[in-house]
Protein backbone atom coordinates (compact mmCIF):
# COMPACT_ATOMS: atom_id res chain seq x y z
CA UNK A 1 0.00 0.00 0.00
CA UNK A 2 1.20 3.52 -0.78
CA UNK A 3 0.35 4.86 2.67
CA UNK A 4 -0.21 3.34 6.09
CA UNK A 5 -3.01 3.95 8.55
CA UNK A 6 -0.75 6.01 10.78
CA UNK A 7 -0.37 8.69 8.10
CA UNK A 8 -4.08 8.87 7.27
CA UNK A 9 -5.00 11.69 9.74
CA UNK A 10 -2.25 13.91 8.41
CA UNK A 11 -3.27 13.25 4.83
CA UNK A 12 -6.92 13.98 5.66
CA UNK A 13 -5.85 17.22 7.30
CA UNK A 14 -3.83 18.23 4.26
CA UNK A 15 -6.62 17.34 1.83
CA UNK A 16 -8.86 19.81 3.63
CA UNK A 17 -6.60 22.64 2.52
CA UNK A 18 -7.86 22.92 -1.05
CA UNK A 19 -11.56 23.25 -0.11
CA UNK A 20 -10.67 25.94 2.45
CA UNK A 21 -8.68 27.80 -0.18
CA UNK A 22 -11.49 27.58 -2.74
CA UNK A 23 -13.98 28.78 -0.14
CA UNK A 24 -11.75 31.75 0.65
CA UNK A 25 -11.42 32.64 -3.03
CA UNK A 26 -15.20 32.47 -3.51
CA UNK A 27 -15.73 34.72 -0.51
CA UNK A 28 -13.14 37.18 -1.76
CA UNK A 29 -14.57 37.43 -5.28
CA UNK A 30 -18.33 36.96 -4.96
CA UNK A 31 -19.52 37.66 -1.44
CA UNK A 32 -19.19 40.88 0.51
CA UNK A 33 -17.30 39.98 3.68
CA UNK A 34 -15.34 41.98 6.23
CA UNK A 35 -11.59 41.97 5.52
CA UNK A 36 -10.65 40.56 8.94
CA UNK A 37 -12.83 37.50 8.29
CA UNK A 38 -11.03 36.90 4.98
CA UNK A 39 -7.64 37.24 6.63
CA UNK A 40 -8.57 34.69 9.30
CA UNK A 41 -9.76 32.27 6.59
CA UNK A 42 -6.45 32.56 4.72
CA UNK A 43 -4.47 32.10 7.92
CA UNK A 44 -6.47 28.94 8.65
CA UNK A 45 -5.35 27.50 5.30
CA UNK A 46 -1.73 28.06 6.24
CA UNK A 47 -2.23 26.51 9.67
CA UNK A 48 -3.83 23.39 8.17
CA UNK A 49 -0.84 22.94 5.88
CA UNK A 50 1.55 23.31 8.84
CA UNK A 51 -0.50 21.04 11.10
CA UNK A 52 -0.22 17.95 8.92
CA UNK A 53 2.99 16.81 10.58
CA UNK A 54 1.54 17.31 14.04
CA UNK A 55 -1.67 15.41 13.35
CA UNK A 56 0.13 12.49 11.74
CA UNK A 57 2.02 11.92 15.01
CA UNK A 58 -1.12 11.68 17.17
CA UNK A 59 -2.61 8.38 18.28
CA UNK A 60 -5.12 7.00 15.81
CA UNK A 61 -7.69 6.12 18.49
CA UNK A 62 -7.76 9.70 19.81
CA UNK A 63 -8.21 11.06 16.30
CA UNK A 64 -11.03 8.61 15.59
CA UNK A 65 -12.83 9.64 18.77
CA UNK A 66 -12.50 13.37 18.03
CA UNK A 67 -13.57 12.97 14.40
CA UNK A 68 -16.56 10.87 15.48
CA UNK A 69 -17.67 13.52 17.97
CA UNK A 70 -17.25 16.26 15.38
CA UNK A 71 -19.32 14.29 12.84
CA UNK A 72 -22.11 13.74 15.39
CA UNK A 73 -22.27 17.48 16.12
CA UNK A 74 -22.16 18.30 12.41
CA UNK A 75 -24.96 15.89 11.58
CA UNK A 76 -27.01 17.38 14.41
CA UNK A 77 -26.55 20.89 13.05
CA UNK A 78 -27.42 19.73 9.53
CA UNK A 79 -30.56 18.04 10.86
CA UNK A 80 -31.66 21.19 12.69
CA UNK A 81 -31.11 23.35 9.60
CA UNK A 82 -32.74 20.96 7.12
CA UNK A 83 -35.77 20.39 9.34
CA UNK A 84 -36.05 24.19 9.70
CA UNK A 85 -36.23 23.99 13.48
CA UNK A 86 -34.12 27.13 13.62
CA UNK A 87 -35.37 29.93 11.46
CA UNK A 88 -33.67 33.18 10.80
CA UNK A 89 -32.14 35.38 8.21
CA UNK A 90 -28.40 35.82 7.82
CA UNK A 91 -27.43 39.45 7.37
CA UNK A 92 -23.96 39.56 8.93
CA UNK A 93 -20.98 40.38 6.72
CA UNK A 94 -18.43 39.00 9.15
CA UNK A 95 -17.73 37.78 12.63
CA UNK A 96 -16.11 39.44 15.59
CA UNK A 97 -14.79 38.38 18.95
CA UNK A 98 -15.08 34.73 19.93
CA UNK A 99 -17.07 33.77 16.82
CA UNK A 100 -14.24 34.95 14.60
CA UNK A 101 -11.53 32.85 16.22
CA UNK A 102 -13.55 29.72 17.01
Amino acid sequence: MFWTLEFLPGKLNLTGTLPFLIQAIIFITDIEVEPITLIIMLVSVASVMRGEGIVSKLKVDNIRLNVSIALIFTSGFKLVVNMEWLKGRVTALGFSGFKLIS
